[in-house]
């Protein structure tokens, strides 16, 4: 539902290569979600987004490329917060920035 919504507004992206899907974006901030095949991927949604929807995104601090990469590039840490989840949780398998909407 929040990628069809996303792509209903125009702020969906995707990655592909060789004709295969490797990332996508259901926007890039704290509302949209995205979820790649690698590092390098991810960073390309990032920094392809057109803006930051809303006050920013989350970016697990799990990832530590990742976070890197976005505080050499001038992004800030303004807010900490922890994922937590209700239920079972399956630790993603591939880079992500969760949405809070989800």
């Amino acid at each position: 539902m929040e990628l069809r919504q996303a792509k209903d507004r125009g702020v969906a992206t995707m990655i592909e290569r060789d004709g295969v899907v490797t990332g996508y974006a259901a926007g890039i901030g704290i509302f949209g979600h995205a979820v790649a095949k690698s590092n390098g991927e991810l960073k390309a949604l990032i920094a392809s987004a057109s803006t930051i929807l809303g006050l920013g995104f989350f970016a697990p601090a799990k990832n530590y490329e990742v976070i890197s990469w976005l505080l050499e590039n001038g992004f800030q840490i303004g807010w900490p917060a922890n994922l937590m989840t209700i239920g079972p949780y399956q630790e993603p398998l591939m880079p992500f920035l969760p949405s809070l909407a989800y």
